[in-house]
Parts: structure tokens; sequence; C-alpha cells
């Protein structure tokens, strides 16, 4: 470091790499534990003689903080805050003030840019600076104790980080999964990549592939039933691994023009039924056991009217408010 006050740009970058590199701090890991994370930084940037601020993103009533996490825009993370630090930076032999947050940047930001990209528009969000100390909000008493609080906090949000038995752990990481197997699947250079751009028109297809199903949950449905969305169980249970707890982005990255065409199907029939049985369809396509069908005023004449569009019973469960 230079005067241990004002960092130049090479080593501002180096230092936004030696955190995005820090092993107890999972950057992927969008939807939870900034203030953490933003901490751990705080503190590098003490020890090593900067003068650290903390910048808080926080959302005007009714609003939110929010950013897409994929080059696609199918990911969002909504916050109700978000936090990161501020460092000093000689940038073209001015002395400003940037922000470093691994979280969507792999550089150090101007305030307003950073800003920008957590906020659908500016007028819903606004950003405050407090001491580097503070670590639930910027107007945080620093009393004599305060310290010791934040870091038996932060430890436990640390270490929770890892706990993929947690559902915000488990649906944030998916979510990052999901997002680079989709950015993936649309730059492939091949015919299959524009059909998957057209199925993420399809709302239903977008709202299946979001699901956040766990390894032993899809294990435990293909074990009790012979079809998951008309594609035989035996062969996904000898094709997927189900070590891989996120082995529902196997299935979607595998199969997902097979899912696609039922949920097409179910779509058509719904319409069918709309205009000659003059029923109210409330239901959407997905794994159920025909047994949630026998009081359903569908069920008696249902097996001739799926079996037309290729869609049995096991592919559909009802919901109050889903419909088509």
């Amino acid at each position: 470091m230079n005067d241990g006050k004002v960092l130049n740009k090479q080593q501002a970058i180096a230092l936004m790499r030696q955190f995005k590199d820090h092993p107890e701090l999972r950057w992927e890991l969008y939807n939870t534990g900034c203030e953490a994370r933003a901490d751990v930084m705080a503190e590098i940037a003490h020890e090593l003689g900067l003068k650290p601020d903390k910048i808080w993103m926080l959302p005007y009533s009714d609003c939110t903080v929010s950013s897409y996490i994929n080059k696609a825009k199918t990911e969002r993370v909504i916050w109700s805050f978000h936090v990161a630090i501020l460092l000093r930076v000689e940038v073209a032999n001015e002395i400003r003030q940037l922000v470093f947050d691994p979280t969507l940047f792999d550089s150090p930001q101007e305030i307003t840019d950073w800003c920008h990209r957590y906020s659908t528009n500016d007028q819903q969000t606004f950003y405050k600076v407090g001491d580097f100390r503070s670590y639930y909000g910027y107007t945080d008493m620093l009393t004599h104790n305060y310290r010791e609080k934040v870091r038996v906090d932060r430890q436990k949000t640390l270490e929770g980080q890892f706990d993929l038995d947690d559902p915000v752990i488990f649906s944030g990481l998916l979510q990052n999964q999901r997002g680079q197997l989709v950015d993936d699947m649309l730059h492939n250079d091949n015919e299959s990549s524009s059909d998957f751009q057209n199925a993420l028109e399809n709302i239903y297809f977008v709202n299946f592939i979001k699901s956040c199903i766990t390894s032993e949950e899809l294990k435990t449905t293909l074990e009790e039933n012979q079809y998951y969305y008309a594609i035989p169980c035996a062969e996904l249970k000898s094709s997927l691994d189900f070590n891989d707890p996120f082995v529902f982005l196997q299935l979607v990255n595998t199969y997902w023009q097979a899912i696609e065409t039922v949920l097409i199907n179910l779509k058509k029939a719904a319409d069918h039924l709309k205009v000659n049985e003059r029923k109210e369809t409330r239901f959407n396509i997905e794994w159920e056991t025909e047994k949630s069908f026998s009081k359903r005023w569908f069920k008696p004449h249902s097996n001739n009217i799926w079996s037309e569009w290729n869609v049995s019973l096991v592919d559909l469960r009802v919901r109050k408010h889903d419909y088509f």
C-alpha cells in the first residue's frame, strides 16, 4: 500500500480480488449475508491501514433494493437493504471514494454506478454512508460492547453460508447456479439455444425451472411415482446424480424440452376445456398423485381429456390460485 490512506488503481483491483477470493465469503450467495461480508472487508481494510466506510443502499417506502444477477436477466435478487464498503482510490490524479462490492462487480465502482445497478429506478432507492464498525445499519450506536455482539452474529452468518439444509441458503445458491445454467444454454451456438429462448417466453415453463426442489425431495417423488412430467421416473432415477444437491438443475438441463412440451400440451388442454366444457380451469401442471383428484369435478372424465393432449393425471396438481 502507498501512504496507508489512499490506494492507486492497481492496488484497488488487487484488493478487490483479495476480497473476491476470501475463503469465508460466499459471493455467489446473493440473497443473504451482505452485512457479514462487508464487515469482513472493512476489517481487512482497516488492518491494512486504510480508512474504510460502509455504504448502505436503502429503498424508499413500498420499494425494494434489487438487481438481476445473470446476463439473461432471468434471475433477480431482492433485498430490504444492501451494504458494501467505501475506500479512497486515486483515479486520474483525483482522490475518489469508490465502492468495493464483489457481490456483482469485479472492480471498484463509482457510487452512482453502484447505486444504478441495485435499482430499476433511481427514485426508488437512496444511499447512506456510515462508520466502518457499524453492522446492522448506518445509525447504529457504537457502544463499548457493540463489536462483541457483532463478531458473534457475523461468525454465525459466515458459518451459516455453507448450510445447505437452510432453505434460504439453498435457494440462494440454487438461484445463482440456475442463472449460470440459463446463460450457458442461451449462449450455445446451436439450434437448441433459440428453442430455449422461446421456452423462456412460456411463463409456466419459467415457473417450473424456478422451483426450489432439493435432491431428497426429487428422489422421493421419483421413488413414489411412475412418471414425472410425463417422463418415466425409472429413466430419471438412472440418469440423474442425486449426490448433487442441485440435481434439479440436471433435470432442467437434460429434459427441459420434454417438460416444456407437457406444459404446452396442458395449456392446449386448458383452452380446450374453456371452449368446449365451459369450465373454470384452475390447475397447473406439476407432479401429484391421482388421489388428490378424487373429489375434483374433472376426475370422472379427465382420463380421456388428458390423453388427447398427451398429459396424464400424475402430471397435474390442482392449486387454488394457479390457473390458465
